[in-house]
Formats: C-alpha cells, structure tokens, sequence
C-alpha cells in the first residue's frame, strides 16, 4: 500500500487540481503527476477546501490510475457532474457494487429529474436476474413517474421500468415505457457510454459548464485512442492529435458566475457548488427565489439559513415566511431535525404553533401516541374549520404513512378543495414509500363529495339569480308605472297648451317695423315644443322598459321550467374547471337516442395513439366508456352531448380528466379523439376547420 502523502503535498495536489479544468488532456496531463491513490485522498479533502470542480478532477485522476473511488465522494459528486456521460464512469471506478452506489444516490434525492431518471436506468441494468428489486428503485421510480419528464429522461425512466418489471411502476409510467420502446437504440447507446473509461467520458475543451447553465454534451462519440484520428492524418488518434493535447498547457479554469446576470432559468439549474460560491444576495427576486428552492432539494441547511437571512434584508422579496416553510417541509422529508429545530424559529408565532405538532412527530418522543391522541382531539373541536386535521394528516403521512393515509381521508374537507387535492397527492407519495398500488381509491369520493358541494353551491347560485331576476322585474315594473304616469301628466298639459294656443289673437305688428312683437303665446308654443321632445323620450323609455321586462319574464319561465320538468339522467353539477360545464357554449342540450343496435367500436389512428399513451388505469376507463357506449348502455348514454361546432360528433366523459370524441354511424361508432379535458376547446376548433 503507498504511504499516505505529507499534509503539505496533498496541499499542493489540491491547488493543482483547482487550477485544473475538467477536460480530457488537462487531467491526463495531471495524472502523469499524481498517483491515483494520492489523488483519491486528496478529493475528498478537496470536497470541504477546494470545491467541487477540484474534488471531481482528483477523482477522475484517480479513476484513470484504477484507484477504487469512496462511495461518500461519489454521491457528493454526482449531483455536481457537468454532463452525463460523466455519471458511469464515476459509478463504475466506485468501490463496492455499483448497483448499491446508485441506489444509494436515490436514497439521497439530491439529483434533479434527468439525473435521477438516468441512475435509475442504470440501476435497473444492473438487476439482472436479481430476485427482488431494491424499494427504493421502485418508491423513487414511481415519484419520477408522476412528474413532467423531458423527452431524454422520460426514455430514461422507461427503460428502467421496463427492465425492473413491476407491474404498479410500469402502469404509472406507462407514456414513458411507450417512449423508451420507440428508443431502444438511444438507451443502449446511453448504458454504452456509461462504460467508458474515465477519461473518455471528459470533454476534449473546457466550457463544458457554461454560465447560462446549461449541460453541453458531445453530438458524436468520443474517439478511441486505437481509432483513427479524425483529423484525417491515418494515424491513431494515439499518436496524432492525443499526443499535442496531451502536450498542451492546462486551460485557465472558467470564470465565477455573475450574480446579477443570472436569470430565473438559469439559476433553476445551478450545481450545489456553483450556489454555494455565488453572492446569492446580487440574484434578482425571482432568480433568488430558484436559486432557494434548488438549495433546499441539494439539502445545504447552512446555505439555506443564509440565504433566508438575506431575503428578510431584501426589500424586493415577499413571502419569505412561505420560503422558510418550503425549506421546513424539505428538512422534515430528510429527517434533518436540527435544520428543522432552526427554520422553525425563524417562523412567526402563529405559523410556529402550527409545526408544533410536526416537530413532536421527528422528535419521537416517548408519549407521542398520547400526543397523536390530543391532537386528533383537537382537529376533532375544530372539525368545522378543517384546517387542523389537515396538518395531523400531513405530519403523519411524513411520519407514519399508513396511519397517515387513513387519517387523512378522514380529513377531506368540503370548504377545502385545493387543500384536499394536495392531501390526496401526498397520500400517493405515501403509497408509493409503502408500495402499496400507486392509484389512491378516494379520489373517487374526492370527486362525488366535491361535486355534491358543487351541486348544492351551485342551486344556491341558481335560487339567487332568480330572486334577482324577479327584483329586477318589480323594479322595471315600477319604473315603468311612474314614467307612465310622469308622461301622462305631460300629455294632458300639452293638451292645456294647444287649447290655449288655439284660442289666442294674431300678434300686433308696430307701425313703424314688419316685426311681430312677442307675444305669450311664443311661450306657450315653445314650452309645448319641449314637452313633446319629453314625451317622445319617455316612450322611448317605456318601449325599452317594456322589452326588457317581457326577456326577464322569458329567463324565469325557462328556469321554471328546468325546475319542473323530470329527470331523465341524473343531474351533474357544472364544475369550474370542466369543459362539460360548457363555458364557451361548446354543447347544445338537445337529447341524444340510444343507438338502436350494438354498435362495433371503431378507433381512429390518432385516438388508438392517444389511448396507448395513457396509464393504464386511464385507458381502462376510456376502453370501459367506449364498450359501454357501443353495447347502447343508458348510464353511458346519459351524459353523452352534442358538439354546437361540429354537428354529428358527440362527447363522452372518461373518468375525471379525459374525454372520448365520437361519431355514431349504422353499425359502427367510431371514436375520433381521445383527450384530456382541457384541450376539448383546441380539439373541437380544428375539428370543426377540417369537418
């Protein structure tokens, strides 16, 4: 075994490594200095002293030399790698099975979503024929799955749900499984590249981080040092261009971000080290905000103390009490219960009370049974309000996720419908950590609870427009009767007038002018001249009255009438946020016949394309839908409409988010689309372009 270096010489290893960039000739050219083992321990040291740009030079040195990398270096540096190329080699010069590094590095949930859905797809190759699947691969898998994916992740996350075969992963990501089997070859070519040798995986040029953030991958693969050397010359690459890389000074490392440059997007993608060296205090207000939230996933509780610190400072910053809550929840998830003891002392009193409880559930301790008790009391006496039984459920859901679960549906509150929905996507989350099937059963009740305290808000709604409706008619009544009586009071003096006016000598003329010299009688004419103009406006007042009084009458004889009339399919609420609410008018209300005959379902490619990117469960109840409709069955039937903008294409409901478009012909019914809800308007606007 080498003897372990001076504290001076690792010194000086370290300096040299943080004046070196992470390129392919520079840390060749540092490796022919450094013995691999020197390095290793270096890196760690380098981690704390140097940053780590430093550690992941040293640790690539080492790795180029065979030296066995620490387990504990390796998870600090891969959420820190500037391409992912760079994650196999790491993992695989790692000591121990690489399987167990990366799923430990899912334990720590410090990776952002490509990353993570990339060690997954490693993982997942390495099983094998292993006869059981870590829970962490699949609890980390299913909180993947439940996230929006861009496209490289996405066939990342497939791959590995189809390489780990569980039945409730692959449900949940089954548009994800869809993508990766379209894209066996970038899978293969990406678990390819997770073998290269360590300092295949480097760029041949610095910059490979840039500051705007972004990760800058190589569009070809890298050369082989046995391959010809691109440059045409026929020689290897070994003995041609490797040789004056390997020659070439070291570039200058890259220069500090700018602060005040960096915009929310930017700094939405900023490495641990790369924050922790910022002025964090120059970031604008909403590039702080993103550089906060990204602190507190790579869980740095010192930089998030400070960082909460400068934005009490900061004058154009709001709602930090909601920031420090943030980081409370993300200290809670990794059971950091001194960052927790911290961020709640910096709460207000009334927001402090609150966590009260949650703080019992980390600390554990002995009576928290009779504490669970008094505060489910509690929520209990205050059950009208709902809020205190929410944060019981949410404590325990953290703590105790089985309890939790059957606390919090008893919890869901018809006066909190946001916070229901949240309660109810953080017992998935809780589902997923016991692997439990990832499709919570009361959302269903959710919905019938909700829609029934729709229902009866929105009769309230209809009983006070009609009470309006009717006000509005006695009102326009009495305006009409006292402009009727106001005009009548002007016509009989207008009659004075023209009896007067009738009765009246000519007007005198003067002896020395042809002038007519003014008389009462001018008067008379010119104030009955003014009345007429008043009369005529009053009967236009009157006439406008009279319209408007006769559309008040017509909308309460409609709304009596729907009252009235019977039932033939059970009333559904019109919610908000559902397009079957028709909004824009998007359905007529005329009935819909049963089909006659069984109809034989006829799908179109886009709708059997549509269907086939769903998850199972929605596709099974789009399939259901479509059967039930083809064999004419009247609860199917029921809620079927009629599209205003395009005559003959009728609308289904599928369960609460999607919609099945179709056309119904002699022996066939023939489905068009297949959507979610919130893209019927768009749908039903080119449908009604191209029909």
């Amino acid at each position: 075994m080498p003897r372990q270096p001076s504290a001076p010489a690792r010194t000086e290893v370290i300096a040299l490594a943080r004046s070196t960039p992470l390129t392919r000739g520079a840390v060749a050219e540092l490796g022919k200095k450094i013995p691999g083992e020197v390095a290793r321990d270096a890196a760690l040291e380098a981690l704390d002293s140097a940053g780590a740009n430093a550690a992941m030079v040293l640790a690539f040195v080492a790795a180029s030399h065979g030296a066995e990398l620490p387990p504990e270096l390796t998870r600090a540096l891969l959420p820190e790698v500037t391409s992912l190329d760079q994650v196999g080699p790491l993992v695989f010069a790692t000591q121990g099975e690489p399987r167990d590094v990366l799923v430990a590095f899912l334990e720590d949930k410090r990776g952002d979503l490509e990353l993570e859905c990339l060690v997954m797809l490693l993982a997942a190759e390495l099983l094998g024929d292993a006869p059981k699947v870590p829970a962490t691969l699949l609890t980390r898998g299913r909180w993947l799955a439940r996230h929006k994916l861009v496209q490289e992740a996405s066939v990342f996350l497939g791959g590995a749900a189809l390489r780990i075969r569980d039945a409730d992963l692959s449900s949940l990501a089954a548009p994800h499984v869809n993508r990766a089997k379209r894209a066996k070859k970038t899978i293969d070519e990406t678990l390819e590249l997770a073998r290269l040798p360590p300092l295949e995986a480097l760029a041949d040029a610095d910059g490979a981080r840039l500051s705007t953030g972004f990760t800058v991958r190589r569009d070809a693969p890298a050369v082989g040092r046995n391959d010809p050397c691109p440059c045409g010359s026929g020689k290897k690459y070994k003995k041609c261009h490797a040789l004056a890389e390997a020659d070439a000074p070291p570039s200058a490392p890259l220069p500090k971000l700018d602060a005040a440059t960096l915009g929310p997007d930017q700094a939405a993608l900023l490495r641990p080290s790369e924050i922790a060296a910022l002025e964090t205090a120059k970031l604008s207000a909403k590039a702080f905000v993103e550089a906060f939230r990204r602190v507190v996933d790579f869980r740095q509780w010192p930089l998030v103390l400070r960082m909460i610190e400068e934005a009490r400072a900061r004058k154009d910053l709001s709602g930090v009490d909601a920031l420090v809550l943030d980081a409370l929840h993300g200290a809670y998830d990794a059971r950091a219960a001194e960052a927790s003891e911290a961020l709640v002392a910096l709460l207000p009193t009334d927001l402090a009370g609150r966590e009260a409880f949650a703080l019992d559930c980390l600390r554990a301790p002995p009576d928290l049974l009779e504490r669970i008790e008094r505060e489910a009391e509690l929520a209990l006496r205050s059950d009208a309000d709902g809020a205190r039984g929410m944060l019981l459920a949410s404590a325990l859901l953290r703590w105790f996720p089985a309890i939790g679960v059957y606390v919090a549906r008893g919890a869901l509150h018809e006066g909190r419908s946001l916070d229901s929905r949240a309660l109810l996507e953080t017992i998935e989350d809780a589902r997923d950590r016991l692997l439990l099937s990832p499709f919570e059963a009361w959302w269903d009740v959710y919905d019938g609870f909700f829609d029934s305290s729709e229902e009866r808000r929105e009769q309230k709604k209809d009983d006070a427009k009609r009470e309006k409706m009717k006000d509005d008619l006695r009102k326009a009544r009495a305006a009409s009767r006292k402009t009727a009586a106001e005009m009548e009071k002007l016509q009989r003096r207008v009659a004075e007038l023209d009896e007067s006016l009738s009765s009246a000598p000519a007007p005198a003329r003067s002896a020395r002018t042809t002038e007519a010299t003014p008389e009462p009688s001018q008067e008379l004419a010119e104030e009955r001249r003014r009345l007429k103009t008043k009369i005529d406006e009053l009967q236009r007042i009157i006439g406008e009255g009279q319209d408007e009084r006769r559309e008040l009458r017509r909308q309460l004889a409609d709304r009596e009438e729907d009252d009235a009339a019977p039932a033939t399919t059970p009333a559904r609420p019109a919610r908000a946020e559902d397009p079957d609410a028709d909004p824009e008018g998007m359905h007529d209300a005329a009935t819909i016949d049963l089909p006659r005959a069984i109809l034989v379902p006829r799908f179109s490619e886009r709708a059997g394309k549509a269907v086939g990117d769903l998850a199972a469960d929605a596709a099974d109840g789009v399939l259901g839908v479509v059967a039930s409709l083809a064999a004419g069955k009247p609860n199917a039937w029921g809620g079927v409409k009629q599209l205003t903008k395009v005559r003959g294409v009728l609308s289904a409901r599928a369960g609460i988010h999607h919609r099945v478009l179709f056309a119904v012909n002699e022996r066939s019914l023939d489905v068009l689309e297949v959507l979610h809800r919130r893209d019927l308007e768009q749908v039903v606007a080119r449908l009604a372009r191209t029909t």
